[in-house]
């Protein structure tokens, strides 16, 4: 009996004080969207409440993101600076942030609906060679910007 004590006890060891045993241990939810960003490059985040992603900035590309939604375990909030995505297969928006302090740039992508569309956007909105056509009415109508380039 002494001993699977003493074993239990050694294994309690190796969680952290105050957080979460699945951090802990490196699994859960919160792991795998540390994995997720630090594979696609993206540095600087924080991780809020209900797993929302706030960063500094987020580039998507081709050589390293190749799918065509976000993970759903995926959701931006806030990012300070621009989010981009260029040339990947991605037709959803679903994942994509709220807010964007600077630009919001998609350039060949399939993305044909503008649901989960950012709201605001403090800087420029630049879509190039999307497979389906938005004009700016159609951006306007979801999303508050300061200029638009098609």
């Amino acid at each position: 009996m002494k001993l699977v004590k003493e074993s239990i006890s050694r294994r309690a060891l190796i969680f952290k004080r105050g957080l979460d045993p699945h951090d802990s241990l490196g699994v859960g939810r919160k792991s795998l969207i540390i994995n997720w960003l630090q594979n696609h490059d993206i540095i600087n985040y924080d991780i809020i409440r209900n797993n929302l992603i706030n960063c500094e900035y987020v580039n998507l590309y081709d050589n390293n993101f190749n799918d065509l939604v976000l993970p759903d375990y995926i959701q931006f909030n806030n990012i300070e600076g621009s989010f981009a995505c260029y040339q990947t297969n991605l037709s959803s928006l679903k994942g994509f942030p709220n807010k964007i302090g600077l630009n919001f740039a998609i350039d060949f992508t399939n993305i044909n609906s503008l649901e989960y569309f950012p709201k605001f956007v403090e800087g420029a909105v630049i879509i190039y060679n999307n497979h389906h056509k938005f004009n700016e009415e159609d951006i306007n109508s979801v999303c508050e910007f300061s200029g638009i380039s098609m």
